[in-house]
């Protein structure tokens, strides 16, 4: 073993691969007690999302405060939010190594294992979402190939697979490294990176074509990362609602993933390097190269916030300066300026000065984004949906607002916890610092002075991260829930003297007391429809029997006939086989979207009436017109009628193509169409391409 080697903690054999790998590396080392309480507290949490989820489940989206209006929730915040910080590995990592910055080698596998895993928990968020996840494969068979749902559908299973090719290649040469070390590993997982390492031997034609791939797919990467931000923005920005339908919703989208990805991916490293120890690995300087690129950000972010509400400011048009004046001074100001000040403000201020530009005002500023960033999805979603353009009238007592329940806020910290246990797994599997990539740089790197007290910043960084994150989420926590108090005032505060009444809300049924009181608890809704549906429910108390005798159903005859050389249609009205005299029976012809008058007239004394035929009108594939008799009096014959098909319509003849293709047809225009498959098409032809240099990196006559 030579200096260098020594100093980097690796040895190097005949075959190029290091011989001895610090256990710190690869998670070798038995976890802690802190450790084993975290990844207890971890799985707790993600057990009690869960037993959420399948109460959800059983209960439906009723459990929710999902409604009407509010057809999105906390359930999309959290969608958004985390495909936001998966912006980390495609970007960060694929555009540092195109660019060969060579500071990022020991960063580059925890910031592409954020986007696998973050992607993984924003894909199951989807499904919560859907309520019936029974159903999920609907979107693909049933899809319309115009809609940005399908086309977000295509751009996540895209990018989920082309990030974990991203992940795998740098991996092989490690796995290569483990399976040399078989001998410290249980079996299974010997064999296992035994199968995973592609029977790497670092040749030169192994080496050229990994570096080749890895070349492609960080070219390939960037597009698609930014199609599936772009993608998800225009779920939102191709509706016609105020805040959402902007033309430079796809950029801010972009934009603000890729501040949310660098601020995780700060957060992340900071963690595992006080974990791990790798303090001579990662240094302060990386914090400090990272916090320049947070900083660059969050001021382009800052830019598109501007841009994003000067419009809406300006031109005064009454939706979205309304939806302004709720985020600025209204119900969500509190949310908004909490963003905008602990989100984006100071930690850019943080960031610029060099007094507080070190390895704790660096996490700190990165952990205040990552939450500030939540809370910026939370006033995308939920204030244009309390924005709708019918006006509404909520029920007394009651505040027309969105309050997650314990239901959203139980899967959302489930999601958190299941995002921590995938990434504790995977960094006690592989390294989180590549072996073969930092073994070379630190071979190379002359050795420096020993950092003074890195570890004890880090700590005390993290610990007043923690401070902040429970101070921070205090006030989220606090003004979500200010509909909820409003809701009490508003029931405490209604006026006396209404009658006890029964409404409805879209979320859910529930019954208001008598006039004054606090509103009742909303029971089960299920209880409800069953009470609803029963026959005798809401039956009101039956008067005292009074012998009556039914009167005779009236027999209604329709025909066509010709009066003084004209077509007429006559209408006969009989009772027990006797005309009926003196009856106003209106004629109709039922048409796609109602029914024609074509006269009210008194039957004769023979019963009948007529009404002048429309002549011209079209009919059905036969020329058939479906027309209508109906009583309008006496009392007892009224509503009684017939319909019968009578001749005389226009044929029209069925279009051959009744829908062209158009983007509200069901078939969609075909450049449509060809561009999606082609861009589709193009992708997926790098990935295979990948595939088959994985293949022939694993040929004996490479190995």
């Amino acid at each position: 073993m030579n200096t260098n080697d020594a100093q980097s903690g690796f040895a190097s054999t005949p075959s190029g691969n290091p011989a001895v790998v610090e256990p710190r590396l690869v998670g070798l080392a038995p976890l802690s007690d802190r450790g084993k309480w975290a990844l207890l507290l971890c799985a707790l949490l993600f057990g009690v999302g869960f037993a959420a989820f399948l109460h959800q489940l059983r209960h439906g989206l009723a459990v929710t405060a999902m409604n009407d209006y509010f057809s999105w929730g906390v359930y999309i915040v959290n969608f958004v939010f985390f495909i936001g910080i998966s912006m980390a590995g495609s970007l960060i990592s694929a555009i540092l190594r195109l660019t060969g910055a060579e500071w990022r080698k020991p960063i580059t596998r925890i910031a592409e294992g954020i986007t696998v895993f973050a992607l993984i928990v924003a894909a199951f968020m989807i499904v919560v979402d859907m309520g019936r996840p029974d159903r999920f494969l609907y979107t693909i068979i049933y899809g319309r190939v115009q809609s940005p749902i399908l086309w977000d559908v295509f751009s996540l299973s895209t990018y989920l697979a082309g990030s974990v090719l991203f992940l795998y290649l740098p991996l092989i040469p490690d796995f290569a490294i483990l399976r040399d070390q078989g001998a410290r590993f249980a079996p299974w997982r010997a064999k296992l990176y035994s199968k995973l390492a592609l029977g790497w031997r670092g040749t030169p034609e192994q080496h050229h074509r990994l570096e080749r791939t890895m070349t492609v797919m960080s070219v390939a990467i960037i597009p698609v990362a930014v199609s599936i931000h772009t993608v998800t923005a225009w779920i939102f920005g191709m509706t016609l609602r105020p805040g959402w339908h902007s033309t430079i919703i796809g950029p801010d989208f972009v934009v603000g993933a890729l501040y949310s990805g660098i601020a995780a991916v700060i957060s992340i490293v900071a963690i595992l390097r006080w974990v791990y120890h790798l303090e001579s690995h990662i240094t302060v300087e990386h914090f400090k190269k990272l916090s320049l690129l947070l900083l660059v950000a969050g001021v382009a972010y800052a830019y598109f916030m501007i841009n994003e509400y000067m419009g809406a400011v300006y031109t005064n048009e009454k939706a979205e300066s309304d939806l302004v004046g709720k985020l600025f001074r209204g119900h969500y100001a509190a949310q908004f300026w909490t963003m905008a000040g602990f989100g984006l403000l100071l930690p850019c201020v943080m960031l610029s000065l060099p007094k507080t530009r070190t390895l704790g005002g660096i996490v700190t500023a990165s952990v205040l984004v990552n939450i500030g960033m939540w809370i910026k999805r939370f006033i995308i979603v939920v204030p244009t949906l309390s924005s709708p353009f019918l006006p509404v009238t909520p029920s007394p007592g009651q505040h027309f607002g969105y309050v997650p329940t314990w239901v959203e806020w139980a899967i959302t910290v489930g999601g958190f916890a299941c995002f921590s246990l995938l990434y504790a797994a995977f960094s006690k599997f592989v390294p989180v610092v590549s072996l073969w990539e930092t073994e070379a740089t630190t071979s190379q790197r002359p050795a420096e002075s020993a950092e003074p007290n890195t570890a004890t910043q880090t700590m005390k960084g993290i610990k007043s991260v923690a401070g902040f994150v429970l101070l921070i989420g205090l006030g989220v926590i606090t003004f979500v829930s200010r509909p909820l108090f409003a809701n009490e005032n508003a029931a405490k505060a209604s006026p006396t003297g209404h009658e006890t009444q029964e409404f409805a809300t879209a979320g859910g049924l529930a019954i208001s007391d008598a006039a004054g009181e606090k509103p009742a608890s909303p029971p089960n809704c299920f209880a409800l429809l069953a009470q609803a549906s029963s026959p005798t429910a809401n039956t009101p108390p039956a008067p005292s029997a009074v012998p009556q005798t039914a009167a005779p159903k009236p027999d209604i005859a329709l025909k066509l006939s010709v009066e003084e050389g004209k077509k007429v249609i006559v209408a006969t009205v009989k009772t027990n086989d006797k005309p009926l005299e003196g009856a106003k029976v209106a004629i109709l012809i039922k048409r796609t979207f109602g029914e024609l008058v074509l006269g009210t007239e008194e039957t004769l004394d023979d019963g009948t009436v007529a009404v002048p035929f429309p002549e011209g009108l079209p009919g059905d594939a036969q020329g058939m017109l479906q027309v209508i008799a109906k009583i309008k009096s006496p009392k007892e014959f009224t509503g009684a009628r017939a319909q019968t098909a009578l001749p005389g319509g226009k044929i029209i003849p069925p279009e051959k193509e009744p829908f062209p293709r158009a983007l509200w047809s069901p078939r969609a225009p075909l450049v449509l169409v060809a561009t999606i498959f082609v861009v589709l098409g193009a992708v997926w032809s790098t990935y295979a391409y990948v595939v088959i240099q994985l293949i022939k990196i694993r040929k004996p006559g490479n190995t």
